[in-house]
């Protein structure tokens, strides 16, 4: 049977890997757009899969704070379940500026950049 805890550990493991990929592809695509002259083709794509990403690390967000709430019902106002709601307060924290880069930083500008 799955536990809660599986069930946390998997999210936080995963939506740590989405948070490096994301972060590559940001960077990538601002180098791109920062570039003189017209933005490559490739941006389109690169702000595509970033923003899917970022959709993705809301789930595993939601995820974690029914994961959370569950096993704060368990263990009480004990050190571990202060932790644990801290810990996905920075899971929160990031999701939400990962979803801000995504859906308004890599906005649609012209061409030129």
């Amino acid at each position: 049977m799955v536990e809660n805890k599986d069930i946390l550990e998997w999210c936080y493991v995963v939506g740590t890997l989405q948070f490096g990929v994301f972060g590559f592809l940001y960077s990538v695509f601002a180098t791109a757009a920062l570039a003189k002259g017209p933005r490559p083709p490739i941006t389109v794509y690169l702000r595509q899969f970033c923003r899917v990403i970022a959709i993705t690390l809301l789930a595993l967000t939601l995820t974690a704070g029914v994961g959370t709430y569950n096993a704060w019902l368990a263990l009480g106002l004990t050190f571990a379940g202060v932790a644990l709601w801290i810990i996905l307060a920075s899971l929160a924290l990031v999701t939400g500026y990962s979803l801000i880069l995504a859906f308004w930083k890599m906005g649609y500008t012209d061409s030129t950049g």
